[in-house]
């Protein structure tokens, strides 16, 4: 429980649970996943199964060997929690079912449709094999050949909940490490 007015309030008990210990880049992993759900969710908006996720998301980052997957996983969880997950089955044009060995441009906000052909008239940004949606769409993170267009989704994705403001979580990481983030 807690009181207080505003944003900032004071935490007066707590009940507490298995814990886990976050180290090093997972720390700031656990630091990226706070400040999404702070961005994403709404002050007391209350939203089911996000409490379960948080807690499974944090005992995996404790335990499990690759990051990649479980923020991955963490993030399309959240977008379709807070209802902003795309259909990774159909076209949002023609609502037909996506298609094997092709292109679809993704849709910020929307979903996505074929791409017709793979030509300058389309944001090679937005574009994705169906391959990948597929892997999106169960949760397949095994090919870590894709870890990138992975990332790619989920950030663009996110972007529509978070807006344009950057995350102080990934500018703290780049700023520590001096390296590219996995978050």
């Amino acid at each position: 429980s807690w009181r207080g007015r505003g944003e900032l309030k004071t935490l007066t008990s707590i009940e507490p649970l298995n814990s886990c210990r976050l180290l090093g880049h997972r720390l700031f992993c656990g630091l990226y996943i706070n400040e999404l759900i702070l961005r994403a969710v709404i002050p007391g908006q209350p939203i089911e199964g996000l409490t379960e996720l948080y807690h499974v998301i944090l005992q995996q980052l404790s335990t499990h060997s690759l990051i990649e997957p479980v923020l991955r996983y963490f993030e399309l969880q959240l977008l379709l929690l807070t209802g902003y997950l795309p259909s990774f089955d159909y076209d949002i044009l023609t609502g037909e079912r996506l298609k094997a060995d092709r292109f679809y441009c993704y849709q910020p906000g929307s979903g996505f449709t074929l791409a017709k052909e793979r030509t300058d008239s389309y944001d090679r940004r937005y574009l994705y094999h169906v391959r990948i949606l597929q892997s999106l769409a169960i949760r397949d993170f095994h090919n870590c050949s894709h870890y990138f267009d992975f990332k790619r989704f989920t950030r663009q994705a996110l972007a529509t909940v978070l807006g344009d403001r950057p995350l102080k979580s990934r500018e703290l990481f780049i700023h520590t490490h001096k390296i590219k983030p996995s978050i």
